[in-house]
């Protein structure tokens, strides 16, 4: 079952490479020790701010958003 996961997953992630509005927050939560779900979909505080820096980051990175310091 996982496999057919990360296929699925890896197949997704390729269909979408030519937008750069969506985003993989696979990323941005990668390394944390922390809880940031509250359930199956809903984020506690600490993954809503640690997904919102990420983004923050990548729009910035593709120049979608400059000189900004939030």
């Amino acid at each position: 079952m996982l496999n057919r996961f990360k296929e699925y997953s890896d197949e997704l992630k390729k269909s979408l490479e030519e937008f750069d509005f969506v985003f993989d927050l696979n990323e941005a939560l990668k390394y944390t020790q922390e809880y940031v779900f509250l359930d199956h979909m809903h984020f506690t505080n600490i993954g809503n701010d640690m997904c919102a820096k990420y983004i923050f980051e990548t729009i910035k990175k593709q120049g979608i958003i400059k000189n900004s310091t939030c």
